[in-house]
């Protein structure tokens, strides 16, 4: 096209997310992980468990997270539902965001973390 080759792949990428040749989303989550991580894990100097910021901007924090993994999210979560190892992979981030959110320690487990920090599990969100 005008002069650029174009590579063919198994996968395509269209307003931000990533479709392969099955037209599932697998690939869209696996890109979408290490995405969230890093931006889940930007502000730790800045929100320490002791002190730090306040509740407002740990909620922030959360809602900026949140629409992150959103996008696009009614394209994706029929494929999302249907993989375990997406929904895990789902959940070790809430879980990093909840205990972020309530100041806990890393011990601290998926259900109680996202139950202190008054946020449903983004499964069910996906899922309205």
């Amino acid at each position: 096209m005008a002069g650029e080759t174009v590579q063919v792949r198994s996968q395509m990428k269209y307003l931000g997310l990533v479709i392969d040749s099955q037209w599932t989303s697998e690939p869209h989550v696996d890109c979408l992980i290490p995405k969230v991580s890093v931006a889940a894990n930007a502000p730790c100097g800045l929100l320490p468990n002791i002190g730090g910021a306040g509740d407002a901007v740990r909620r922030l924090y959360e809602g900026v997270i949140l629409s992150r993994v959103m996008y696009g999210a009614p394209v994706w979560a029929d494929d999302l539902m249907a993989s375990r190892r997406s929904i895990l992979f789902l959940r070790r981030l809430h879980r990093v965001t909840a205990i972020r959110i309530i100041r806990g320690y890393r011990t601290v487990s998926h259900a109680s973390g996202t139950a202190l920090a008054a946020s449903p599990p983004w499964e069910l969100v996906l899922k309205k």
